[in-house]
């Protein structure tokens, strides 16, 4: 117990064979990944209220509003958003001193996430993790959003799962 860290898949079974013993809130966490995910979930969980949506909403930002039945596509200008959230951080990052060569080391952990949906995503994150220096890193992630980026609704596979 305790040892599958942010890799594997939920235990479902265990988690309804506990939750009739918990006398408190409980929230679920564990495996959605899109709306359809969340659906399913809800209809084999019952009456959990609360969701935790974790590495999918790593891995797609609207997950949320696509749950919410708020948002069907991902269009250019949602990517865009996810450019500039990246911009943002790596901006606030250098502005509060950070080395660009540390800089460049952490912002890899976050395509593993972000870079699931991404067209192309195996090229572009592969490309990413070679970067060895920040403005090689920089130039990469600026190439890809410059050059019409495409957003895949169910990508090949997750990274980060092993089996999905």
């Amino acid at each position: 117990i305790g040892k599958q860290g942010y890799t594997g898949s939920v235990c479902v079974d265990s988690f309804l064979k506990n939750k009739t013993e918990l006398k408190h809130k409980t929230v679920y966490n564990g495996d959605i990944f899109n709306p359809e995910d969340y659906i399913s979930t809800r209809e084999i969980i019952g009456d959990i209220e609360d969701y935790m949506l974790g590495r999918g909403i790593l891995s797609n930002p609207f997950l949320p509003q696509m749950v919410k039945g708020i948002k069907k596509e991902i269009t250019i200008d949602d990517l865009m958003l996810i450019k500039d959230f990246h911009d943002g951080l790596v901006n606030g990052h250098l502005e509060a001193g950070y080395s660009k060569n540390y800089l460049c080391d952490k912002m890899k952990g976050i395509w593993v996430y972000l870079g699931v949906h991404l067209k192309k995503s195996k090229k572009f994150v592969k490309a990413i993790n070679k970067s060895t220096d920040f403005d090689g890193y920089m130039s990469i992630v600026n190439e890809y959003f410059s050059n019409e980026p495409g957003w895949n609704t169910e990508p090949d596979e997750y990274f980060f799962v092993k089996g999905r």
